[in-house]
């Protein structure tokens, strides 16, 4: 944690000298550079030299990471008092004589108290140094191997789509008999085994499973875990069903298991409750599970023994194994070698590391996952490295890259996937939760409070916080306020008005609660900010953080023409709210023109008008969401003409609501670079679809709510040549003429609600690139046509097509 520490302060630095200079004094910039000069000696020195695990060392990391906290808090809080003394709003304040005065003897004592400050840090970080030195004096220089970077680019795949199942055979196919065969009541299957053991693994094996997804009319899947809450356990299974809507999210519990089991009443189907602590969760949702004597079943995963067998009272439960020494090996094998085959000079000790696990499924492949990308050799299986930061790269590509990366090493699991493949949702096993929280606690690097906040007010200084949803934060405000070093706050405790006073925070995310009309403008520093307001509009303080590059609200909101003035917003998404017009305000303040050239997503913007000034203003946007319901004398008023002008956005979102004409998109052009695009409401005639497939570039299409309307759609050939993803939801379309070469690069064809479609055209299953069709709630002809779809292509033995019904 030194490494990440003086990574941060090194960034601070560079950004005080580079972007904040004018808010110090020559000698100050002098100082500043200095202290940069020696922590990048520390850098150099932990980035070109393997840890060793001495006491020494170990405690001169410790030394550097609070050395770089102090250094850090002290520059940042100087540099924070000299913005707020130069705003506009402090100098209306300080405008008597007494109060010029009060501010000049006020100044100089800053300065003499930075000095002071920084001059103690120095110092420390001298001591550090010559320690360092010494270190390197004493040391064989063949001794200190270098770090290892692993770059982040070199993920194989992160897909997290193959499972591995070694071990596992024997299991997949007892209970793949158990769900599929036997009484025809409705069962449940409990898999029981202590943490790590691979339950979860097992069960996403057998949920994903061809044959399974074939017999069951209806599968869903939630994860229950320790903090069990029935409301959230309803809405999880409804949502995996495909069935919540956000009126739902409203209704009670009664209300949503009346729910439940209505639409699974007269269907097969299959349930998952994953990690169950207790056995009222069983109690309290058992009875939203109908028998209707056709072979439904229950899955369950839990660590306690009592639990499994309360749930599964008819049947024993499935106990987990340990893995024998040949298959730790085995496993060990697959997740480090691309080959599977171990070097010879391998063999002995990476045996060893494999018996190491004790047979432990996720210590393995954690442990092989640190290994798989590590260099092959004796030494450095022994002391194993740390990932090196990328510095050459935004620091949004360097989070995904190794995000990516560890996904790969099998770190984090992939729960959602994107229409394009991409990883929508994670998640993480709770052991290695557990681990990382007590770790991250231990390196004073992030706090993790789920219980209470009493705990943490000791005199420790924290830097991140995340408080849980179960804490009340009433009576703690003394706590979050006399955290003066916190950078980092997310609440998920419900609050309507949290206390900020002396807070100099950089990342502030209020989900769980929300924030008054008023936030400190000592929060200047600010680079990410959600959370939900009380008012339809926000603080006036937030149009003032300079460096905010992210901007979330969870609720309606109105937003001020200041918003223009903001270039470093990177992403700014809304629930739903206006974006003002910002040339007559310019026009009016005599103001040059702002271009938010960061500025690369924009979403759930309300009447949003593509005018030439605004397109001046956002040139680089990527992605965009926007809705409209208001329809304007002029058609021409919200300039959809200007649309194509963005030659840089990716992906478009837009709703219409269906009050408004059908020649409401009439002027709509579209850019060349759009790759996913998604219409609900538009209301277009099926024959003006060349719009959409001349798009040389588009990969989604998502088509909602009469977005198209018409009985027939016959495709052109030579258009929608790279759609992999094509959804087609709540569409009256009775005749779909299609073929092979109208989308030669389909790989998922989605239906959902499509009532009035009889049939998939056959042709669509001889698009070489097809892997899946998805159907919910479609009539059984349109089923039956998928399957033989499915069938057609397994009597030419081509088995990769996938069906799922919903």
């Amino acid at each position: 944690m030194a490494y990440a520490a003086l990574l941060s302060l090194s960034h601070s630095l560079e950004h005080s000298l580079k972007s904040d200079s004018q808010y110090l004094i020559f000698d100050e910039i002098q100082q500043t550079e200095s202290l940069l000069e020696k922590v990048s000696f520390l850098l150099d020195f932990l980035d070109n030299s393997s840890r060793k695990y001495s006491k020494t060392i170990d405690c001169l990391e410790d030394r550097m990471r609070d050395a770089a906290y102090e250094a850090a808090n002290t520059i940042e809080s100087h540099i924070t008092n000299r913005i707020i003394e130069t705003s506009a709003d402090y100098k209306e304040k300080s405008c008597s004589c007494l109060s010029i005065l009060k501010k000049t003897l006020c100044s100089k004592s800053q300065e003499t108290n930075f000095f002071s400050q920084v001059n103690k840090v120095t110092e420390e970080i001298d001591s550090i140094t010559r320690e360092v030195e010494k270190i390197e004096q004493e040391t064989d220089i063949q001794d200190l191997q270098p770090r290892t970077l692993f770059p982040a680019g070199s993920s194989k795949s992160a897909s997290g789509g193959k499972i591995n199942t070694v071990g596992l055979h024997d299991d997949i196919i007892e209970i793949k008999n158990r769900l599929t065969g036997g009484s025809s009541n409705l069962e449940t299957v409990s898999v029981v085994g202590m943490g790590g053991m691979g339950k979860t693994t097992l069960t996403r094996k057998l949920y994903d499973d061809e044959l399974i997804a074939y017999h069951f009319y209806i599968r869903a899947w939630v994860t229950v875990s320790q903090d069990y809450n029935l409301l959230e356990m309803l809405l999880g299974l409804l949502d995996s069903m495909k069935k919540l809507t956000e009126q739902m999210r409203e209704e009670n519990n009664e209300k949503l298991a009346e729910l439940l089991y209505k639409n699974l009443k007269g269907m097969r189907y299959l349930i998952v409750m994953d990690d169950v602590w207790d056995t009222d969760v069983w109690d309290d949702i058992k009875r939203s599970f109908p028998n209707d004597k056709n072979g439904s079943r229950i899955m369950m995963t839990t660590r306690l023994d009592n639990v499994a067998r309360y749930a599964s009272s008819s049947s024993p439960p499935h106990p987990m194994h340990f893995l024998s020494d040949d298959e730790s090996w085995k496993l060990f094998c697959e997740n480090v070698f691309v080959n599977n085959f171990c070097p010879p000079e391998l063999e002995e000790i990476g045996k060893k590391i494999a018996r190491g696990c004790q047979g432990l499924p996720l210590a393995i492949v954690v442990i092989a996952g640190l290994l798989s990308k590590s260099p092959k050799t004796q030494l450095y299986w022994t002391n194993v490295g740390l990932l090196k930061p990328v510095i050459s790269k935004s620091l949004e590509a360097v989070a995904q890259e190794y995000f990516l990366d560890l996904v790969d090493r099998n770190l984090i699991l992939v729960r959602e996937k994107s229409s394009l493949g991409k990883i929508k949702t994670c998640r993480i096993h709770d052991l290695l939760r557990d681990l990382c929280v007590r770790e991250a606690q231990r390196e004073k690097f992030f706090h993790v409070s789920s219980m209470r906040l009493h705990g943490i007010s000791g005199g420790i200084k924290l830097h991140r916080l995340s408080i849980d949803k179960h804490i009340e934060l009433i009576g703690h405000a003394n706590i979050l306020s006399s955290s003066t070093h916190l950078k980092s706050l997310l609440n998920f405790a419900s609050y309507s008005s949290p206390h900020f006073a002396n807070l100099r925070l950089r990342v502030l995310d209020m989900k769980g609660a929300c924030i008054n009309d008023f936030l400190p403008i000592d929060l200047v520093n600010m680079w990410y900010l959600a959370c939900n307001c009380v008012d339809e509009t926000l603080p006036a303080s937030v149009y003032k953080m300079r460096n905010l590059k992210v901007l979330i609200i969870y609720n309606y909101i109105k937003m001020e023409v200041d918003i223009w003035k903001m270039p470093q917003l990177w992403h700014v998404k809304l629930k739903g709210g206006n974006l003002p017009d910002p040339l007559s305000a310019d026009i009016e303040k005599g103001n040059s023109t702002t271009v938010l050239e960061n500025l690369q997503t924009l979403s759930g913007i309300k009447d949003f008008r593509f005018t030439g000034e605004i397109l001046k203003r956002i040139p680089n946007l990527k992605k965009l969401g926007i809705y409209y319901n208001f329809e304007p004398m002029d058609l021409d008023f919200y300039c959809l003409k200007n649309l194509g002008r963005l030659h840089k956005l990716e992906s478009l979102n837009c709703l219409i609501v269906s009050s408004l004409s059908s020649s409401f998109l009439q002027n709509l052009t579209l850019p060349p670079s759009l790759k996913k695009l998604t219409l609900d409401g538009s209301h277009i005639p099926w024959e003006d679809m060349t719009i959409l497939g001349s798009l040389p570039n588009l990969q989604v299409l998502k088509l909602k709510y009469n977005s198209f309307y018409g009985r027939e759609w016959e495709p052109n050939e030579g258009e929608f040549l790279q759609l992999k993803f094509l959804l087609l939801k709540d569409i009256d379309l009775e005749d779909w003429r299609a073929d092979n070469i109208h989308f030669p690069s389909l790989q998922r064809l989605v239906l959902r609600n499509c009532y009035s479609m009889d049939e998939i055209p056959s042709g669509i299953g001889e698009i070489p690139t097809l892997q899946s069709i998805i159907l919910h709630n479609c009539q059984d002809s349109l089923v039956t046509s998928a399957k033989q779809i499915q069938d057609e292509q397994l009597s030419l033995g081509i088995e990769g097509l996938e069906i799922l019904i919903h």
